[in-house]
């Protein structure tokens, strides 16, 4: 189901077939990017140019009744090509309401930011930094956000 390729030097990219990112997102609160990958979603946006995802793994706590995400992972894919990218030791943070997801490859950061879908006016980024400076910013048409409990 997945195929390796290189496609930029340090960079390891996967084909992930599948549906797109919004209908899957919408269709049953996942992405099919993590799905694929037997990975819990945490936050799934679709840009122009790519579809994005911040997947984990964890376990389910039954005395809150809450899924405690243990490790996070980075899916992107290019909306024309198909190629993908995996990365794994991604984080979260949230600070004045705002969920950071984040990982770091070589230059290359890969970040999607969001004040969640319960914020005053919602909002939500996809961007790539390469050595801290923004190379790409994506103005997103589709979202789906996991939120802690």
């Amino acid at each position: 189901m997945k195929r390796l390729t290189s496609f930029f030097p340090g960079v390891i990219w996967a084909t992930i077939a599948g549906l797109s990112l919004q209908s899957a997102a919408m269709a049953n609160d996942s992405s099919v990017l993590c799905e694929n990958l037997d990975l819990v979603t945490e936050v799934a946006i679709r840009t122009r140019e790519y579809d994005a995802a911040f997947c984990s793994t964890g376990y389910y706590d039954e005395e809150p009744g809450c899924y405690g995400p243990t490790a996070y992972y980075y899916i992107g894919q290019s909306r024309s090509s198909g190629d993908s990218i995996f990365l794994e030791n991604a984080t979260w943070t949230r600070e004045n309401d705002v969920a950071t997801y984040k990982v770091t490859n070589g230059d290359y950061t890969y970040q999607i930011q969001t004040s969640g879908a319960y914020a005053m006016n919602p909002w939500r980024s996809l961007s790539v930094l390469k050595n801290g400076r923004t190379i790409y910013y994506g103005d997103v048409d589709g979202y789906f956000g996991y939120w802690d409990c």
